[in-house]
């Protein structure tokens, strides 16, 4: 059986005497649902892939007597009601997919013979490995278990005690496997050592050899197993990682995190440091890596990020091509991370059939990147860097670090962060420039370069802030000035609070985090209910189906599509031509929607505009399962196609459609008026029929004895406490208000 990515639930084979679900077998670890009565087993496979496989084995054994009848077959649930409800089910879209084949039926007439041939195909196994390629405290178990083996066969067994010992034994089979592993790998730690003191004169090498001979003690006893080996290669392999610290050049690829602007679904971002090396850049069997996104000549990257700065002295890629999407790149270099930016390290070769290498480097970094084009996209078969490790942290070491940090402050413009912040800005470099100038100490220049480290994140941060409470001041001011909604006093109180803040000599980061939280509550405050707002981008996506190379995330990611090529997009096809799919936004609670506008995608090939599409909507106020037509939407290329509307009540949206093979939206938006759910409430945004007033840092609503408050977050809050700055929904009866506090 196969199952593919997104599509598990409750797939398995199942046998009954005569009773559907009397023994079962799952795809999977678990499942949504049993059927009651049923034996069940879990197989433990994962989902993988679209469907086309590979196929896992499942397995049942049953007793039958010679009257009982046999229901055998493969289901997905046990009933509809029991896996889900109604709508789950549908947001599962293709769930409870499968694919099966070889499905065989075996009698076993003799079941003592069947399992002796179970025990003594096991038991085979331990004759695979060396014995002298082990840890020698394996040969006595080995023995052991042969002579069980040979005394089961001989006799007459339980089948429960039979079923016991043959998994004992797959127990057994399976450590071997990683002892033998363990064995090579503590040889090999041995060999290198022994290279290590013969061959070179690092400082250290007592250490080395002390750490040699503690791993020798810890496998000297005949007793040995795995865990003596394993703890043996840690103690050898931290002894020559010390020795060799700085002194020979280690794979730093091996060691770094590793991202890329994009890989493909279908190809491996890890192949480029599995460390296969191929002889052909068209070979195939080796994993690869290539970035295809449906965009031609975007110049892609891949980067290997460090925990701490490293000293790189070579970098090398072997290119893949397919002489098709993936191409030999025509634009190549590399780059490394210097004073809080990328620099151009230098380009590379884009030779097919062999390593381009940067030789002879001397770059200290804890960041590289490889960025390359081609008139498609590009492929890499494997991406190295060699270097090494700073164990000599001194003071040249220290004041090259600086030098690097000084060069990021200089690049800082003061016009663009918190006033308070300024003269600190200035004060650390000219503290940096007279250390560089200077002869400190490496321990005082390590103190100067980590308060610059930490109060260069401050400044990053301080200069977000600023952009973010400049644009909401915009925001504001346009309101003030263009608007007359009810609640426009506060709004103008918390935009003269933000501008002192913004002017403020000693403002800071600190300050401006709770300006942009003030000044941003009273803009939702204040428009809330009175302009509209794309209500997609809060709302749950789900779908029938997505393509596993599309993304579903697309439909509601706010990027405005310049044509419907445009990526990312959501595509839905699954093999199958004419389907009608959806795709469906849920909210907490009913919105106030007035418009509907969706961005279709093409790839004109598979993926095409819709001939038929159109728009449902659903409430609370209609029986489950049963949608409102909201009406039919456009079905023209590289534009936005509205559906307008008198203003619904919606608490789920879902747009169908249908080509001639399958469809695509690059975004798809749901304008009208946002209704917040705090706790199980539908809040409207205003209540003129509920007063609420605050009077010494609490609220007081006139007329009312028993009211709640909650947070915006949708925490219960004592009314009687004083509380904070910030936005509160105070609810009384079924009506409810929400109120900014200051």
């Amino acid at each position: 059986m196969t199952v593919p990515v997104n599509a598990m639930t409750t797939q398995r084979l199942f046998a009954g005497n005569g009773t559907i679900g009397y023994k079962a077998q799952y795809f999977g670890s678990l499942s949504l649902d049993t059927v009651p009565g049923e034996e069940y087993s879990y197989a433990g496979h994962a989902p993988e892939g679209s469907g086309a496989g590979p196929l896992k084995p499942l397995s049942i054994m049953l007793t039958l007597e010679e009257t009982d009848s046999l229901v055998i077959g493969v289901r997905t649930n046990g009933s509809r009601t029991a896996i889900c409800d109604t709508a789950r089910f549908k947001k599962l879209g293709g769930a409870g997919w499968f694919k099966i084949d070889n499905f065989q039926l075996h009698l076993i007439p003799d079941l003592d013979a069947y399992y002796d041939e179970l025990i003594g195909a096991e038991v085979a196994w331990l004759d695979s490995f060396d014995l002298d390629l082990l840890p020698q405290g394996y040969t006595p178990i080995i023995d052991s278990v042969k002579s069980q083996a040979q005394t089961l066969i001989e006799g007459t067994l339980p089948a429960e005690e039979a079923i016991a010992f043959i998994n004992q034994v797959k127990s057994l089979v399976e450590e071997l496997g990683l002892a033998a592993l363990a064995f090579a790998e503590l040889d090999a730690y041995f060999l290198q050592a022994q290279d290590l003191l013969e061959n070179t004169d690092f400082d250290g090498k007592a250490e080395l050899e002390f750490g040699v001979s503690e791993a020798a003690s810890l496998i000297e006893a005949e007793t040995c197993v795995l865990a003596d080996f394993e703890a043996a290669i840690a103690v050898i392999w931290q002894a020559i990682k010390a020795y060799t610290a700085g002194n020979i050049e280690e794979n730093l690829a091996a060691i770094a995190t590793l991202t890329t602007s994009h890989c493909s679904t279908w190809e491996t971002l890890e192949a480029v440091r599995d460390g296969l090396v191929p002889d052909s850049s068209h070979f195939y069997t080796y994993p690869k890596y290539g970035n295809w996104d449906g965009s031609a000549r975007k110049l892609h990257w891949v980067q290997y990020e460090w925990e701490k700065s490293y000293r790189v002295t070579q970098i090398g890629v072997f290119w893949w091509t397919d002489f098709g999407g993936l191409l030999q790149p025509d634009v190549a270099y590399v780059e490394y991370w210097f004073a809080n930016d990328w620099v151009k390290l230098d380009d590379i070769g884009t030779d097919l059939h062999k390593f381009n290498y940067l030789s002879d480097l001397d770059v200290t970094t804890d960041k590289v990147r490889i960025c390359m084009s081609s008139a498609v996209s590009t492929g890499i078969s494997e991406f190295s860097v060699l270097g090494l490790e700073i164990v000599d942290m001194n003071e040249d070491y220290y004041k090259y670090m600086i030098q690097s940090k000084l060069y990021a402050y200089q690049k800082i413009n003061t016009d663009s962060i918190p006033l308070g912040h300024v003269d600190q800005v200035i004060d650390f470099i000219t503290q940096a420039e007279e250390l560089l100038a200077g002869t400190e100490s490496a321990d005082s220049l390590a103190v100067f370069d980590a308060a610059m480290t930490e109060f260069l994140a401050v400044i990053y941060e301080a200069q977000a802030a600023y952009a973010i409470l400049a644009e909401l001041m915009g925001v504001s001011l346009d309101l003030i000035t263009n608007t007359d909604f009810e609640g426009k006093d506060a709004l103008v109180e918390a935009d003269e609070e933000a501008y002192l803040v913004f002017e403020g000599a000693e403002s800071t980061l600190e300050d401006f985090l709770a300006a942009v939280e003030l000044l941003g509550a009273a803009i939702e405050a204040y428009t809330a209910g009175n302009i509209e707002i794309n209500l997609a981008l809060e709302a749950t996506v789900s779908t029938s189906h997505c393509s596993a190379w599309e993304s579903l995330a697309a439909v509601n990611d706010d990027i405005v599509p310049t044509n419907s090529y445009d990526r990312p997009r959501y595509g839905n096809w699954d093999g199958r031509n004419s389907v009608t799919h959806w795709v469906q936004y849920d909210w907490p609670a009913a919105q106030r929607v007035t418009k509907f506008s969706v961005y279709w995608g093409t790839d004109d090939g598979g993926l095409l505009i819709p001939h038929t599409a159109y728009v449902e909507y659903w409430n609370e106020t209609m029986p489950e399962d049963e949608w409102t037509m909201a009406g039919d939407i456009g079905i023209e290329r590289d534009m936005f196609n509205d559906l307008a509307v008198d203003t619904i009540e919606a608490a789920k949206v879902r747009i169908s459609m249908i080509s001639d093979v399958a469809t695509s939206i690059v975004e798809f938006q749901v304008w009208g008026f946002a209704v917040e759910y705090v706790d199980g409430i539908a809040a409207p945004v205003v209540d003129k029929d509920l007063k609420v007033f605050v009077q010494d840092g609490r609220l007081v609503v006139l007329g009312v004895s028993e009211y709640q408050v909650y947070s915006i977050l949708g925490h219960q809050i004592n009314p009687a406490e004083q509380l904070k700055q910030g936005i509160y929904i105070v609810k009384a009866g079924n009506k409810a208000a929400k109120v900014l506090v200051r």
